[in-house]
């Protein structure tokens, strides 16, 4: 009778069902006396057994990518009339489809141990033992994947005891204790260097990622060996490495730019930072519509200040600078609004005949002025000036019949 085993897994109360594949691999996900088990294979082990020859795939651990399934570990062969192990990772999909299938056969023995994801990709430890000379020799190597692809791999001579992610980076050490000996990034590049990320006086807009493999100070603050990310505005001096550094981090503003000039309102974000608007303090988010001059002030670590100016200009609708009505025009504005030094608000129709002044004054000493003119009607408006030009033509005729007059006159 064939024997089903159950693989325990904390996390895997989440695995869907993975349907059966032609060469025997099945996974799926059942409950047992209320407790959620993975079962794999036909082995009473932590391991699973596919193709026709049944090889066994021992699993140190499993991680999920998107709609995949990655399993690593090891697989049991014969080499030479030897039983050995090469390390393998084994990616499959939803409905069962072997994706990707790595097999390992770098020494005497492989393993992969570990399965880290960073940054999109994922990183694959495997570890290498050879006893050749009866002394067991190390070697890591880690294989970086993206897309189900092998991009590269990187080797290291010795046994790593620990490899942390931090970031972007992996931290790595061959001892038990103390600092990280070198970082590993998601291209398979190695970095030795005490301070990485940063460069000395180089601006960096709202944040940058330290990785130490020593103590640092910045700004006087102690940072210990990892990756450190700084997302807040200012001027920072690192010191404690080979050399000092200075360096400046920029906020993030959106909505706003320097001597802006705009009839909308404006929805300013900072990314961080102490914010004010025209010297009061302002919550990021805010909107700003009031005509006005303003300006944007941020403030942050050792001193740092930014300043943007801007414009918010009133819109006025309804009437024109010097312009002559034969009705009551209605006043559309925005901003605080007085006609006649009367304060009103937007929408007020101004029926009353004569000349008038309307003002709107905004923050920070804004303020713009138009002067019109309302007639009764148009009738009335048509006879005051069919009888100024009368009168002008009268006065002419006078003027220039007395001027005529004189000149006769003379003549005699």
């Amino acid at each position: 009778m064939k024997k089903v085993f159950f693989f325990w897994f904390v996390f895997m109360n989440f695995l869907p069902m993975i349907s059966a594949s032609d060469d025997g691999l099945y996974v799926e996900r059942i409950h047992i006396d209320g407790e959620s088990r993975l079962e794999i294979g036909l082995h009473d082990t932590w391991s699973f057994v596919r193709g026709g020859e049944g090889v066994r795939y021992d699993i140190n651990g499993y991680g999920r990518r998107g709609d995949h399934y990655v399993f690593y570990g090891s697989i049991l062969s014969e080499k030479a009339g030897e039983r050995v192990y090469d390390g393998y990772v084994l990616i499959v999909d939803t409905s069962g489809v072997i994706v990707l299938e790595e097999q390992l056969d770098l020494g005497f023995h492989e393993e992969v141990v570990r399965l880290f994801s960073i940054d999109g990709r994922f990183v694959a430890q495997c570890r290498q033992t050879d006893d050749a000379t009866h002394a067991m020799v190390y070697t890591e190597h880690f294989l970086i994947y993206e897309d189900d692809t092998l991009l590269t791999t990187t080797s290291i001579e010795g046994r790593v005891l620990r490899a942390e992610q931090q970031g972007s980076m992996l931290f790595i050490s061959t001892e038990r204790n103390g600092p990280f000996e070198f970082m590993l990034d998601i291209d398979g590049k190695t970095h030795h260097e005490a301070v990485y990320g940063v460069d000395d006086s180089a601006v960096y807009l709202e944040e940058v990622t330290l990785y130490l493999l020593k103590t640092v100070y910045i700004n006087g603050i102690r940072y210990q060996s990892g990756a450190h990310q700084i997302n807040y505005p200012g001027h920072y001096i690192l010191e404690g490495s080979d050399d000092e550094l200075t360096f400046t981090v920029e906020p993030v503003i959106h909505g706003i730019e320097d001597d802006r000039v705009t009839y909308e309102e404006v929805l300013i974000e900072v990314s961080s930072g102490h914010v004010f608007l025209n010297h009061q303090p302002m919550l990021s988010g805010k909107p700003v519509s009031k005509p006005g001059y303003y300006i944007l002030t941020i403030q942050g670590v050792n001193g740092y200040e930014k300043t943007l100016d801007f414009t918010i200009e009133a819109l006025i609708e309804g009437i024109d600078d010097n312009a002559f009505y034969s009705y009551a025009p209605t006043l559309i504005f925005s901003g605080d609004g007085y006609l006649n030094n009367q304060r009103i608000a937007s929408g007020y129709q101004v029926d009353e005949n004569g000349e008038h002044t309307f003002k709107i004054s905004g923050e920070n000493g804004y303020e713009i002025e138009k002067t019109f003119t309302v007639f009764e009607d148009e009738t009335d408006g048509l006879s005051k000036f069919v009888t100024l030009e009368i009168g002008l033509v009268v006065s002419a005729l006078f003027i220039g019949g007395i001027a005529l007059l004189g000149i006769l006159k003379k003549r005699q």
